[in-house]
């Protein structure tokens, strides 16, 4: 393998892991969130009377056992060792670039000592970071491609990336705001044909 090559491979690895690293980041800060919206839901059910009083017990019940499922599945894929991980590998992968370029070849020992790096590190960046990665580096990756065609390539590529992140998020959000709407609307007919 020819230095460059490695350095370019080593490159876009590293470019992918400190994507994952943000990515992750990003979602641990959405989970402390949407879990603690998910925890005033619960306390606005009671405290503004949003169900009929037959009905609020158990929906009451029902939203805690949702933050309390979603608060242990979230907390178990512990984003933030991961991300911090990544990104302690992505600046070693960036030393190793570094120290590529005082070498005039490279060889077996190079090419272990890369790997070996690669090893360290028990997470992996997904395909959609080193996508991004590339979006990032449009004049190296996509360096034909017009402003306006990359930046619908951009926008598909970042598009895809946040609705993967974030889509259970949003599912149950969906789900919450539509029990929430039948509730209120139910209540008002209800009020109505008294």
């Amino acid at each position: 393998m020819k230095k460059e090559e490695l350095s370019n491979k080593a490159w876009k690895t590293a470019g992918a892991r400190f994507n994952a690293y943000r990515r992750l980041k990003a979602k641990n800060a959405a989970s402390i969130f949407f879990i603690s919206m998910l925890s005033l839901v619960c306390i606005f059910i009671n405290l503004f009377e949003v169900f009929p009083a037959d009905h609020r017990e158990s929906a009451s019940l029902i939203f805690s056992v949702l933050v309390i499922i979603v608060s242990l599945v979230e907390s178990s894929k512990d984003y933030s060792l991961k991300a911090d991980r990544l990104h302690a590998n992505a600046l070693e992968i960036n030393s190793f670039i570094d120290r590529l370029k005082f070498m005039q070849s490279v060889g077996k020992d190079e090419i272990e000592e890369y790997h070996g790096i690669l090893r360290s590190c028990p997470e992996n960046h997904e395909i959609d970071d080193l996508k991004v990665f590339m979006m990032q580096h449009r004049k190296e990756f996509f360096p034909e491609d017009s402003c306006f065609i990359w930046s619908i390539r951009f926008l598909s590529v970042w598009g895809t990336a946040k609705f993967k992140a974030y889509s259970l998020y949003i599912a149950i959000c969906f789900i919450v705001t539509a029990v929430l709407s039948y509730s209120y609307m139910s209540g008002l007919i209800r009020d109505l044909a008294m």
